[in-house]
């Protein structure tokens, strides 16, 4: 079941790439996310889901723009 609480972005070579992997990590489990973003180079997500511990993160090429 989609869970309408959660917000998520992604940084991406491409417009069309950062799209489709936006709407994709409302579906996925954060560490599913996390796999994603260390295997594939200059992409980056950031997820807020008040259901979640901690309720943000941030990964891969995003972290270098949260510090």
């Amino acid at each position: 079941m989609l869970n309408t609480a959660r917000r998520a972005w992604a940084w991406a070579p491409s417009g069309v790439l950062s799209d489709a992997l936006s709407t994709s990590f409302m579906l996925l489990a954060p560490e599913e996310i996390d796999e994603l973003c260390e295997r594939v180079p200059g992409l980056g997500a950031l997820i807020v889901d008040p259901a979640l511990e901690p309720t943000k993160y941030v990964f891969g090429v995003a972290k270098d723009f949260v510090r």
